[in-house]
Formats: C-alpha cells, structure tokens, sequence
C-alpha cells in the first residue's frame, strides 16, 4: 500500500512537471500492482490524452468511471478529451453528468459552471431542439434549478469577477431566457412548416421554389434582345404573379414603373408614390451579383437620365457578368452585348468631350458597318465629328438620322437641329440659317425649353457671323428670346457677355462681368465665360478666385483622370483649356505647392507644346521643387520658343546658380545685364551669385579667388545702389555679408586689396551720409571718421580686416532699418548683426580693449533675442544665442542649444556646439553622447571629431585624441580651428619629451600644414603663427619659423602700443626669444642679438614695474636671452 500511494504521488508530481511519458510508465506500475485503482487509471488517461493516444485515454477514463461512477474526477477529464476532439456529444453528456455530481453534492459554482459550458456547446454545435434544451435547465422546474438559486447576485459593475456571471444573471433573470425559447421554438416550427410545404410541393410534381425561381430567372437572363422592350410583357407579368416576392420581381416592377405601365394588364397603371425606380434597381445590385439584365436596365436608365459616368459603370459591370454567363453556358448573346455597346459609347460620347471620344469611336465604327440604321450610334458619332470640327462628316451622320426616324421620334428634331448646325460651321451660312429657323418652327410647337433656347442661341450665333451692326443688334435679340425660352441655358449668358464686352457702345464691363458669373455658374463647361473671369480676377490680384473658376472649369473637362478599354483609371489628359491649367499651376507656385505645381504646367503642356510660358513656369516650379537638371530642360525648351525673352535666360541663371555653377551663372547674368543695365534685380542677382563662388573658392581652399571674388560683389553691389528697384534691401544684406568675409582675412597690399580698402571707403561714405539709422551704442564701436582715414592710410595695414568687420556691422544695422514691417527680413537682419558683433570680438580681440569687447557682445546677445522674438522657431538664432553666451551664462546657453536641437535635430553643428558647452563646464559623458549623435547626423562633420578628442583628451587618452584630430583635419579645410587644435596637441606631445627623432615624422608634417591651412584663413592668429614657428623650428623649417614669428611679433607690437598691457609685452618677449633663436639658427647673428635684447630690456622693464624679482617665466627667458646671445 505504501508502494502505490508512493507511486501515486510520483505520478502527480512527473503531470504536474509535465513529464507525461515519465507519469505513464509510473501510472502502469500502480495499475499492474492494483488494476482498478480509480487514482492511477485517471492518472494514465491524463497522460494518454497529453501523450495524443486518445483512444487509449478514453479506455481508461471509461474503466475509472465504471470503479466510481459517483467520483467527479474521471467525468471531468473524459469531457476535457471530448471537448479536445471535437466529439460535442458525448462533451455535452458528460457536462449533464458533472452538473448531476455537483448539484447532489451542493457545489452551486461547479454545477453552474458545468450548465454554461453546455449551454455554449449546444449554441455552437447543437440544433435548435438541442439550444432550447440546454436552456431550459436554467428555468424554474429544473432539477438544478435549487442548487443554482444558492449562487449570490450578480454584480453588474465586474462582471469578470465571476465565471458564471451568465448563470447568475439568467437565475435572478430569467425573462431574456424565456424569450430566446419562445423565438427560438417559433424558428423552429417555422422551418418546420416550411419543410413540410417543400415535400408537398414535390409530392404533387411541382417544382421545388428555387429551381422555378432559377428556371425564370435563366429565361430572362438569357433572352437575346437588342431591347428591352422586346421581352414578352405577358411573361413578365406571369411572373410577378408566380413569384411576386423575388429579387427579379423587383427589377420588372422598377422597369414597368418606367414604362407607366400596370403590372397586371386588367388593370390601370396608378403612381402610387414618388420613389426613384433607378433607387429600386440600384438595391437590387448585392442581391443580384449575376444578373445581366439588372445592369442592363441600370445603365439604360442612366444613360436616358445624363447621368453617363454612372452609366459608364454599369454598362461594363453588365458586360463582365455577360461575359462569365456566356462562358458558363455557351450561348453567344451577340445582341445583348451590341446593345451594352450601344450605350457604352454613347455615354462615352457625352462624358466630357472630347476625352473618350477615340475610345468611343473604336466601338461606334464596328456598329455602325453591321448596322447602318443604328440611330444612337449615328447621333453618337456625329457628335463626335462635331466636337472634332469635321463638320462635313457630322452633317452627313445626323442627316442619315433624319432620313431614318419618324418626325415623331425626338432623335428626328434633335438630329435635325444639329445636322443644320453643321451646315452653318461647314460655311454654308444661309442654308445653315435657314435649315435653323425651321427647327425652330417645329420647336416652337413643343414642350422642350432647353431644346428651344438652344436654337435660338445658334440661330443668333449664326447671325453674328454676318459682322454688321445690324447682326449683332439682332443676334443679341435672338440670344434674349433664347433665354426666354429657358432661363437657364448657359450659352446664352455667354454670347450676351462678349456682346457687352467687345461691340456694344459704350462697353458695359459689369454688366459683361455678371453675364459670364451666370454662364459660369450654370454651366462650368462655360470656357469663354470662364477664361474671362479668371482673367478678370488675375488682372485684380484675386488668385484664389481665378483659382477657384480655373478648378472648375477643369472638372467641368473631366478633370486630370482618364480611362482605358478596361476603365482603368489613367492619368493622362489633352485638356481643352490650358489657361485653366497655368492658372492652377501659378497659384499652386504661389502656394509653395511644387508638385502640383509642375503637373499642373505638364497637362498644359500637352495640348500647348509650343507654350513659352507654360515651358518657363514649368521650369520655375522644377527648380523651387529642387528638380534642377528637369529645370534647365523646361527653360531651354522655353527660351528655343522665345529667344527674346530675358525672363527664361534669368532663370536659366537662377537655375545655374542653384546647381553650384556659380561662374557659368555669372555670365549668363552678364549676357542678360548686357540687355537691361539698369536693372537692380540683375544687379542683385549677380552680386549674390558672386558672394556665393566667393564662399565656395573658400571652402575648395581657393582663397585668393575668393577675396577677388568678395571685392567684386561689393563693387557691383556699390553700382547697384545707384539703380532703383524693389530689391535695394537684398543688395545692401550681399553687402553686409560679402563686407563679412572680407573681415575674416586680413587684406592684402596688392592691387585687390586695395580695390578692397576702396570699396569698402566707398561703403562707408554711403553709410555715413545719414548715422540717424545707426543704433547710438555703435557709434563709438564703429567711428565712421577714424575707418575713413584708416581707409585712406595705405600703411594701415593691419587693421583692413577691422574695417571689414566694422562695415558688415554698419550695413546689418542698415539692413534693420530698411526692414521696416517685414519680419522676415528684420529678424535675419537682427541674426546677421548679431553675428557680425560677435565675428568682430572672435577676430579682433587682441586689438580691442575690454570695454568695447563686453560692448559688443552685450549688443550681440540682445539683437539676437529680438530676432528670436519675432521668429523662436530659427535654429540659427537659438544657437547663435547659445554660442554667445557660454562664457556668462551657460544655463541659458544649454537651454538655446536645445530649442535650436528641438528645432533642427538634424543639424550636426548644433549638436556640437552643445557637446562643447558640456566639455567646458566638465560634463564629459554628456559631451561625448552630444558629439556622438552630431556623427550619426552627419560622420563626415569635423567639428563631431574635434569634440571626441577633447572628449579623449580630458580623459587623459593623448594618442587617442591625437588619432581623433588627425581624422578631423582630414575632413574639411576649410575650419581653421580642428587644424589649430591638431597642431597644438602635436606639439604638446613633442614638448612632453617624446624622441626628437620623432619631430621629422608624418605626424609632424601633418601638423605643419594643418597650421598652413588654419594661417590662410586666420593670418593674425598669434597663437596660430607662435606654434608655427615653433613646429617649423621643429622640423628644421628656420626661414619659415623666422618669417612665422617676424608676423606674430608685428601683430603683438601693434597691439602693444594700443594697449601697452604687460601681459601683451610678455607674450612679445617670447615671440622675440622664439625669433632670436631660429634667426640664430639661420645664421643671421646680428638679428638673433637685437631680438634677445629686446627680451632682456622687456623682461627687466617688467620686474622694475612689478618689484617681483621671483618670476620663475622671466628668469627662464633671461637665461635663454643671455645663453643665445652668447653664442650670436
């Protein structure tokens, strides 16, 4: 006993780890000891059942069950084994089982859990009987009805609280229930009874309902008619009597309801409501997915009814269903289909022509060769003729009509007027004229206003052509009685417009303009109307009403869509008025909407190849779309069709420009200035493009040409002021920016750099002439009296860039007094004068004193927030605001760089700049995640590696930030700073006692020319030409170090003499120990003794001044002085 209760237990344990195979082989060795063990034989079916050996499972809950039937353990699992194979059942008997255990064991939750597992079985698997069963276990009378009574309330507020929520409810409820067993027994014997009418029907050899409604419904369907009328009307009534509740009974009532006739022919046909038939039919369309004939009717109708886009639709629905029956069964239904031709083209035809005119003429033709006489096909392809102006043809189409048709025929009087409307357009006037008035005659007679107005209207047209006096007077005449016909017929409006317009004496221009507001708002298919209002309202600057008129003009021409033999939808359209188009186009370019600016000008351009406009507005929208080669190709299309036209070279030279050929650009300004000299906006042009390849020879290194090419910008921008124009603000930013670069380079003595000195003098002059503009705090930074004579002072030398840089900052003011409400223009202008501030301090520190430095950068800070103010959503502001305030306030300089980041996150020099305000205030993990996602922005951005080695660098990593450098430096040229940094670093390395033989290694070399390239762009940076003189010394360069230390003596003896500050003195005495000893070197020994003279009178001139004899610095340079000039 102990073994099989241990055996047991290991059993549980293997089901519960759900070791199946291990709980089988422990549940046989119980069965072998003990057969009948109720324990182990649910055990080895539970493991059976999970082993997927369901027969073997079901064996053994069968013998557990047989040892205690009254134990609910086995019940449960055989009816987990049902449920799992889908044996419902058995699963349902077993259900009633377990819910007869727990009732008499007074488990109400188990019992009620059991009843709503069967209720669920039975709802999805069971019949009807079997749903009503199950449900009725839950009425009062049922044998557990006592047992669930014990279950608590339900709680409406959680119903998943509880896993018998539904038994609960239908307990304390049980009104749903009853209900569902009421109208589930009146389903019941409703099929019942609807069973048992089928029987007797085939007991009496009648058809069954279906197979008769299929019989009916393949008579109709299958019928060959060209019309619908030809169908039996006794038939049709036979079968609404039969099967009056059909879907094909609908469609035969819809069609006698169009007809006005009766459904039964003993009686008279009554209008009982006002219903749309074409409503009924339209239902009908999910009902009937197969029916030829419903489609049929729909499309007859709507073609009848105009409504030829819906008709378009059904006809080829109809043929595809045609199309399948016809291949189920055989049959060729050759005159169902010509009859879906029939109205196919004809709406087609009618569908704003002339767009599927060529579709239609590919059915209309092969008709027409089988059937001469086909009348609507004759009226279609007429029509056709007539919009394509083969007037002859289209003539001859509607007098076959006329020869064919009773005169009671409507298609007789409409062929008649068109074929007389011909007559006139093919030249024969009187005979046109005539053949009109008699179709009026017969009009008249009738009931058709529209019909009338419209002969009328051309009887008038057609005596306009006369072209006297008189005919106008009585067209006009003519064209009023039209409208007295119809009140409503557009044309009319039109013709009286042109009258009021162009002949009546005097004009009346408003009373033309209301004719053609009615014309058009009558009929958008109105184009004379339409083009002269929107060249009404172009004239008047009101582009949103050309727009709106030129938009509905285009969908009035069936828009921009199309459709091919299958009705697939094609985007391909010769529109008929391409100044709707080109209007569409301008307002689209004006909107900054390029794409449908430029598809706009394409569709124009289909029907008006040789448009130069349209060319030249299409080449316009491909170049603010950024599309610049397809830009060039449209312009040169444009300027082959107008040569003479400056506008298409200006912006063929726009577009070069663009594209980064400033030099081409150039000369094609040149060739149009040649043509209008005195035009500013030329001028402006060119002065712009020129800034521009003098910025972009600065960044390829050529920085000569650069220089040449700012000096010519500012000549040409100093004659441009000369001129008048809209663009004087636009010259005077190029002159700001262009004075700008110049500032960044000292000027040279050679004849550009005195054009330079001269054009700026020139600038200054015209800026001079009226200070009132001028913000009073920079009068004294700027001082236009002392730059003019700095200006005119040849030896001047050093302070040309000063000039530059003094000039930019006058011109932005200037700029921000030219802004006036343009808060565009004004908020750049604040930025460039902000930026001009600051460039000044960054460039000319050295020359300037304290003051003045805390002077500008204060006026730099706030011109920066006004410019903020107007537009907080620039970047550029943002971080020109953070960059101007690391040193002072680094919590407002992280908060700038993040809005400038939240306003362009992919801006890698953003993100930069804020690593770098991290790396100043030692937050070197920040850093290095900021200057981590500058490189995912952008890996080719120098600034990102420059900012990874200072990162490397504050973390004691020297060749790993030495390595980072050089990457930097290879990067751009163009950025004097990582090449600066780079040389330092280098130097630092030699200077920490590396191997002299390491001072001729490529890294070396490398730093050398970092330093070349930084000195090209910032020749008077003194750090910059110290560390050159002390690498050229380095690598053995003497004459360059001699030349590099002569030029940073010379800067700070000037500053010297500006500012006699000790610390400047002390910074020349080394650059003259640095001197003394390459010149040293170099043999010259004379210079070498007079520079380490200067160091020693320097050095003892600074301890007599300071009474300090222990400065360790000074004692250093005195022992150098003396040592080297010793050996000189």
């Amino acid at each position: 006993m102990a073994t099989a209760k241990a055996q047991l237990k290991l059993t549980r344990d293997l089901i519960s780890k759900k070791d199946y195979k291990g709980a089988y082989d422990a549940a046989n060795r119980v069965l072998r000891d003990d057969p009948v063990n109720y324990n182990g034989l649910v055990f080895l079916a539970l493991s059976c059942l999970e082993l997927n050996d369901n027969k073997r499972s079901e064996e053994a809950y069968r013998a557990a069950i047989k040892e205690n039937e009254s134990q609910p353990l086995a019940w449960q699992g055989i009816s987990r084994l049902y449920e799992r194979t889908e044996q419902w059942e058995p699963y349902a008997q077993a259900l009633l089982k377990l819910a007869d255990l727990f009732s008499a064991s007074g488990d109400f939750v188990k019992c009620a859990e059991s009843i709503s597992k069967l209720i669920d079985t039975r709802r999805k698997h069971g019949s009807t009987i079997e749903i009503i069963q199950a449900l009725s276990l839950l009425l009062d009378g049922s044998p557990y009805h006592a047992t669930l009574s014990n279950l608590p309330e339900p709680d409406a507020s959680s119903p998943t609280a509880s896993t018998v929520f539904d038994i609960q409810s239908a307990i304390y409820n049980s009104l749903p229930i009853v209900q569902e067993i009421i109208q589930l027994t009146e389903q019941f014997e409703q099929n019942l009874i609807t069973q048992q009418i089928q029987a007797r029907r085939t007991r009496i050899d009648a058809p069954p309902l279906e197979q008769l409604k299929f019989a009916w419904c393949q008579y109709f369907e299958t019928a060959d008619f060209e019309s619908i009328d030809e169908y039996n009307l006794r038939d049709i009534r036979m079968f609404l009597t039969i099967l009056p509740d059909s879907h094909m009974a609908q469609l035969w009532r819809a069609w006698l309801r169009l007809k006005n006739l009766p459904e039964n022919e003993e009686e008279e046909f009554v209008l009982e409501d006002d219903s749309d038939p074409l409503d009924w039919l339209l239902d009908l369309w999910q009902t009937l997915p197969e029916s030829v004939l419903l489609r049929r009717v729909t499309a007859l109708l709507q073609w009848k009814q105009a409504d030829y886009q819906n008709a378009i639709k059904a006809a080829e629905a109809a043929m595809r269903v045609l199309s399948d029956l016809q291949a189920g069964t055989g049959l060729q239904l050759s005159k169902t289909l010509k009859s879906l031709n029939v109205i196919l083209a004809c709406s087609l035809v009618h569908l704003y022509p002339p767009k599927y005119h060529a579709r239609a003429l590919r059915i209309l033709d092969p008709i027409l060769e089988e059937d001469l006489n086909q009348v609507d096909c004759r009226l279609a392809r007429g029509y056709v003729h007539q919009v394509a102006g083969r007037w002859v043809e289209a003539q001859s189409d509607f007098d076959q009509v006329v020869a064919v048709v009773a005169v009671e025929d409507p298609r007789y009087i409409e062929a008649a007027e068109e074929a007389a409307w011909c007559q006139f357009q093919a030249g024969e006037f009187d005979l046109g004229k005539a053949s009109l008035e008699r179709v009026i005659e017969i009009l008249e007679s009738g009931e058709d206003e529209t019909a009338q107005a419209r002969a009328w209207w051309r009887l008038g047209r057609a005596t306009w052509e006369e072209g006297n006096p008189g005919s106008y007077q009585e067209s006009y005449k003519h064209w009023i009685t039209a409208l007295k016909r119809s009140s409503v017929f557009a044309s009319a409006y039109t013709s009286l417009g042109v009258y009021y317009a162009d002949y009546i004496e005097p004009r009346d221009p408003i009373r033309a303009s209301k004719c053609f507001q009615k014309a058009f708002e009558l009929d958008a298919r109105e184009a004379e109307a339409a083009r002269r209002l929107a060249e009404a309202f172009v004239a008047e600057q009101e582009w949103e009403l050309a727009e709106i008129v030129a938009k509905r003009t285009i969908e009035g021409e069936g828009g921009t869509t199309s459709q091919d033999q299958t009705g697939s939808v094609v985007i391909r359209h010769i529109p008929a008025n391409v100044w709707a188009w080109k209007i569409v186009g301008i307002v689209a370019l004006n909107k900054q909407d390029y794409t449908d600016a430029i598809q706009s000008f394409q569709v124009a351009l289909r029907s008006a190849g040789e448009d130069s406009v349209a060319w030249l507005r299409l080449g316009e929208a491909y170049a603010l779309a950024g599309r610049y080669t397809a830009s060039l190709r449209a312009l040169s299309r444009a300027e082959q069709l107008s040569p003479e036209d400056y506008v298409c070279k200006y912006q063929i030279a726009e577009v070069t420009r663009e594209l980064g050929d400033y030099q081409t650009a150039i000369d094609l300004y040149s060739k149009v200035i040649d043509l209008h000299p005195s035009d500013l906006v030329l001028h402006a042009a060119r002065c712009n493009t020129r800034l521009s390849l003098a910025r972009s020879e600065q960044a390829k290194g050529f920085l000569e040409r650069a220089y040449l090419s700012c000096v010519e910008t500012l000549e040409e921008a100093l004659f441009a002021l000369e001129l008048e124009g809209p663009s004087m603000r636009s010259v005077w930013k190029i002159i700001a920016d262009a004075c700008s670069e110049l500032a960044r380079r000292p000027i040279n003595s050679d004849g550009s750099g005195t054009s330079a000195k001269s054009a700026l003098a020139n600038v200054i002059l015209k800026l001079g002439k009226d200070p009132t503009y001028l913000d009073q705090r920079l009068g004294s930074l700027i001082d236009f009296e002392q730059i003019l004579v700095m200006c005119q002072d040849d030896g001047v030398e050093l302070a040309a860039d000063l000039i530059a840089g003094k000039a930019a900052i006058a011109s932005s003011n200037y700029c921000i007094h030219l802004a006036g409400n343009n808060d565009a223009f004004l908020s750049a202008s604040y930025y460039d004068l902000s930026v001009h501030l600051s460039e000044l301090v960054s460039a000319q520190a050295t020359f300037l004193d304290s003051s003045t430095i805390t002077l500008a950068l204060d006026l730099a800070i706030e011109y920066v927030k006004k410019a903020i103010r107007i537009q907080p959503d620039e970047p550029l502001y943002w971080n020109c605001l953070g960059s101007l305030t690391v040193e002072s306030k680094p919590k407002l300089s992280q908060h700038a760089f993040i809005r400038a980041i939240q306003n362009d996150p992919k801006d890698p020099i953003l993100w930069c700049n804020l690593g770098l305000l991290y790396i100043k205030n030692a937050d070197d993990k920040l850093a290095q995640e900021a200057f981590s996602r500058a490189q995912v922005v952008d890996p080719d951005c120098a600034m990102s590696w420059v900012g990874q080695a200072l990162v490397a660098g504050a973390r004691r990593d020297t060749q790993g930030s030495l390595s980072l450098l050089e990457h930097a430096v290879s990067l751009t040229a163009d950025m004097p700073i990582p090449n600066l940094e780079f040389a330092y670093r280098v130097f630092a390395s030699l200077s920490r006692g590396v191997d002299r033989s390491s001072s001729n290694s490529d890294i070396v070399i490398s730093a050398f020319f970092a330093l070349e390239r930084c000195l090209q762009r910032r020749s008077n940076d003194i750090l910059g030409l110290h560390l050159a003189a002390l690498i050229s010394e380095r690598i053995g360069l003497t004459a360059r170090a001699a030349i590099f230390a002569q030029r940073c003596a010379k800067i700070l003896e000037a500053v010297y003499e500006r500012s006699e500050d000790p610390q400047v003195a002390r910074k020349y005495a080394i650059t003259q120990a640095t001197l003394g000893r390459v010149l040293l070197a170099e043999g010259d020994f004379g210079g070498s003794l007079a520079a380490f003279e200067t160091v020693l009178s320097l050095i003892d001139k600074a301890d007599a001044d300071s009474g300090d004899a222990t400065d360790n610095e000074a004692q250093r340079l005195r022992c150098i002085a003396h040592l080297s000039s010793g050996l000189a």
